[in-house]
Parts: C-alpha cells; sequence; structure tokens
C-alpha cells in the first residue's frame, strides 16, 4: 500500500533529523523536538491502523464479501480515518502537556494524569488494532487454503 510507504518516508526523515542532531551533537529547540516527535507518532499511529485496513481488504477479498464498487468507497474511507486517527496523536502531541522535551524524548510532563492516559489509550487502542489485524490475516490464509 502506497500509503504505508508515505508513513515509512515521512518516520525515516523525522528519525534521520535526530540521528544528525545526535551524532553532531548540536541543540535543538524544544519546539523543534516537539514537533519531529510528534511526526514520529502520527507515522506510527497511522502504519498500525493502515495495517488494519490492509489486513482487512485481503479478507475482504478473499473471503469475496463486497461489490467492486463498493470495496472502493469503503476502503477510501477506512484510509481517510487511519490518517485522521494519526492526525489526531499528531495533535495531542503538541499541545503544551504532552510531547517530548529534549533529544531523549523523555516526556514533557510524565508523572501527570494527562500524560499517563494518553500514553495508556495508545498503547491499548493500538494494541488492540494489531490483535483484529492478525485475526484478519490468518482468517485470509484460511480462506486461501480452503478455497
Amino acid at each position: 500500500m502506497a500509503q504505508l510507504g508515505i508513513c515509512d518516508v515521512i518516520q525515516l526523515i523525522a528519525n534521520i533529523f535526530t540521528s544528525i542532531a545526535l551524532i553532531f551533537n548540536f541543540w535543538l529547540d524544544d519546539v523543534v523536538i516537539k514537533v519531529v516527535y510528534a511526526f514520529i507518532e502520527l507515522t506510527w499511529n497511522t502504519s498500525i491502523t493502515l495495517i488494519l485496513t490492509l489486513s482487512f481488504n485481503r479478507f475482504v477479498i478473499f473471503a469475496d464479501l463486497l461489490e467492486d464498487s463498493y470495496e472502493w468507497i469503503i476502503f477510501g474511507a477506512l484510509i481517510a480515518l487511519s490518517w485522521c486517527y494519526g492526525a489526531a496523536y499528531f495533535v495531542l502531541n503538541l499541545l503544551p502537556n504532552f510531547g517530548a522535551k529534549g533529544l531523549t524524548f523523555d516526556y514533557m510532563v510524565s508523572n501527570t494524569t494527562q500524560m499517563s492516559m494518553l500514553r495508556s489509550s495508545e498503547k491499548w487502542i493500538n494494541a488492540s488494532f494489531l490483535i483484529i489485524a492478525f485475526i484478519f490475516h490468518i482468517s485470509s490464509i484460511i480462506l486461501v487454503i480452503y478455497k
């Protein structure tokens, strides 16, 4: 999927930028670090939802559940929702009490309830998405074997 490639390129650019800053030991402003971290979070969360969309797409194709005209509408909407999900975490990481501080990406306010709620919700939602994607992948394999 081209959308996963776009996420990978954004994450690669953000990681190269941070690596160069660490290697050459120059200090970046906290705002720049916060934005770079927000981009990394955007790509990570978007990639997980795009993996779920891709596994659901494979399942629907192999199970032959939808007509071709509906597939484009449904999967286009799921891709758009994936980017909206990632964008929501991007915006949350730019808020004053969230995000990263310093090149070590220590959390700005690690002891606050808001931060722990954000990290815990991100962990459980993404884990649920990956489990559902795994179930769709296994179901697709079973459909291919027994069809």
